[in-house]
């Protein structure tokens, strides 16, 4: 329900992110890196994470940009997927300041009597916070 009332603050108009590149690579404050190609308000790309638990790795990213709003999500290789819903920002530089909620694979999600097991599915969640900045190449 609330993001149905949310929904209705929006604008009717939305203004086109037009001070979005067509192509561009962003970069977060722990390395992490993404690219994507813009096609209207859908967005395509990479995403490599610098802090994986064996290192670097990389996902598939997909997502979309609505006036000043960005939403994508990561699909990565071990069995996790991690969302993102943020906005552009401009002071002092265009940035992306965004939520993150990552869910990872899980086993079995019953409780020995059948029951749903609503503590290991909780525990599967992770969420918290992104800052991007846009890496300009000279």
């Amino acid at each position: 329900m609330q993001q149905e009332q949310a929904l209705q603050m929006a604008s009717s108009n939305p203004q086109e992110s037009k001070f979005i590149a067509l192509t561009s690579t962003w970069k977060n404050e722990l390395g992490s890196t993404m690219s994507f190609t813009r096609s209207g308000q859908q967005i395509i790309g990479t995403y490599r994470s610098a802090v994986g638990s064996s290192g670097s790795i990389e996902g598939e990213l997909v997502g979309w940009i609505n006036g000043n709003v960005i939403s994508f999500v990561v699909t990565w290789p071990v069995g996790s997927i991690t969302a993102w819903t943020g906005h552009f920002t401009f002071e002092p530089q265009v940035a992306i300041e965004a939520l993150w909620q990552m869910g990872l694979e899980l086993g079995s999600t019953r409780n020995p009597d059948g029951t749903e097991s609503t503590v290991e599915l909780w525990d599967s969640i992770f969420a918290g916070r992104d800052r991007f900045v846009e890496v300009i190449e000279p």
